[in-house]
């Protein structure tokens, strides 16, 4: 029985990198053998990512163009939620689209979490998930209600 799917948002190209999607690769790989998850991508920037994530067999959403507004890019993101219905979103992105489309998906009653996220994303989702460096001690947490997973364990 499928436990539901996952979505995850990154990104991956030759001007970013590919770290994020290497990352978020290994984290579908866990989810859909170890969990019985069923587990899509929503990708904006990068063929080449976008093509590396799909021959893993994973379907990616993606948008007809590669630079969204941050508005635009918000709202391709909510619309992508919709149409998934995902019981978890994972976020691992430096894209600047405002918290407020977190705290509306995660009001919906998706869990919603983040990867190594310095924006102020990260003070509305239910899980934070930062490797152990003291970057993450320096952020102001006191806005943030959910768990904050600070360790090699967790990356």
């Amino acid at each position: 029985m499928n436990a539901g799917i996952c979505l995850i948002r990154c990104d991956a190209a030759p001007s970013i990198g590919f770290g994020q999607a290497v990352r978020c690769l290994a984290l579908a790989d866990e989810l859909r053998d170890r969990h019985d998850m069923q587990v899509e991508f929503a990708m904006i920037n990068g063929r080449l990512g976008i093509e590396q994530v799909a021959s893993k067999g994973y379907k990616v959403h993606h948008p007809d163009q590669e630079e969204l507004s941050v508005d635009d890019e918000g709202a391709w993101l909510q619309a992508v939620v919709r149409e998934t219905q995902p019981r978890i979103l994972v976020l691992d992105v430096r894209t600047a689209f405002e918290p407020q489309v977190v705290r509306t998906t995660r009001e919906q009653g998706v869990y919603t979490a983040t990867i190594d996220d310095p924006s102020e994303r990260r003070l509305v989702v239910d899980s934070a998930f930062y490797p152990p460096v003291p970057q993450v001690e320096k952020l102001d947490w006191s806005a943030f209600d959910g768990e904050l997973r600070v360790g090699w364990e967790w990356v």
